[in-house]
């Protein structure tokens, strides 16, 4: 049985990760700050927060073996630059950077010949916008480790990026508060359609077949056309 390990399984798309890796007969793992309400009993989950260093490492170096790591797990702050505390910089760069980093480097040496690195991030880690400017930077940092990663681990193990845009997730809840921000959004999308968590999960768990086994170090594009406006 093949295992996969997902960060940020609680809700939003790591939770429909989790799902459709374990529907599909894989040892799911998954890591997230906040315990599931319904999680599958089959599926492995450790309340762990990525900005311990060394409860990550615990972690990991507990593993025996994994085939398949998914970094899921980001925070977003929605504040001007010129507001935002150190603070909230650091929570957002430890988690979504350092933290990733810190869990990829001590689960490499636990993947099997042939492993798959998927790397979740955004079209705004090159586009940018107002008041999610550290959020932004860190996907632009995760799209640089995604390709140089690529290049160290190959032909062993590959590395890929899945930049997605809207997504109805729990960072992005305003969406079914306001339906006007729901419209606004959608109007800048040419497909006029923001995902689902389950439709991303999709995606992603089809970047794992065979058919792409010598993709490494790509940046995939799954926005409904958004970063071409």
């Amino acid at each position: 049985m093949k295992k996969v390990l997902i960060t940020g399984g609680s809700g939003g798309i790591g939770y429909a990760l989790c799902q459709i890796f374990s529907q599909n007969g894989y040892q799911v793992y998954t890591i997230d700050i906040k315990k599931p309400k319904d999680l599958d009993q089959s599926i492995s989950f450790k309340m762990l927060d990525l900005r311990d260093y060394k409860a990550v490492a615990k972690y990991a170096n507990s593993m025996e073996s994994i085939d398949i790591l998914i970094n899921n797990a980001a925070i977003q702050i929605e504040e001007p630059f010129i507001n935002s505390s150190i603070d909230s910089i650091q929570d957002v760069i430890e988690t979504n950077i350092i933290g990733t980093l810190a869990l990829t480097h001590k689960i490499i040496p636990k993947m099997s010949k042939n492993g798959l690195i998927i790397n979740l991030g955004s079209i705004h880690g090159t586009i940018p916008r107002i008041n999610k400017m550290t959020y932004d930077m860190s996907k632009a940092a995760l799209e640089m480790m995604t390709k140089e990663l690529a290049l160290e681990l190959a032909p062993n193990i590959r590395v890929n990026q899945l930049n997605i845009g809207a997504t109805h997730t729990p960072m992005n809840q305003v969406f079914d508060k306001d339906q006007k921000k729901l419209e606004d959004a959608k109007n800048k999308v040419p497909m006029k359609h923001i995902f689902t968590p389950e439709e991303i999960a999709k995606v992603v768990y089809q970047l794992t077949d065979d058919v792409y086994q010598y993709m490494t170090g790509s940046i995939i594009v799954y926005d409904g056309g958004r970063s071409l406006v």
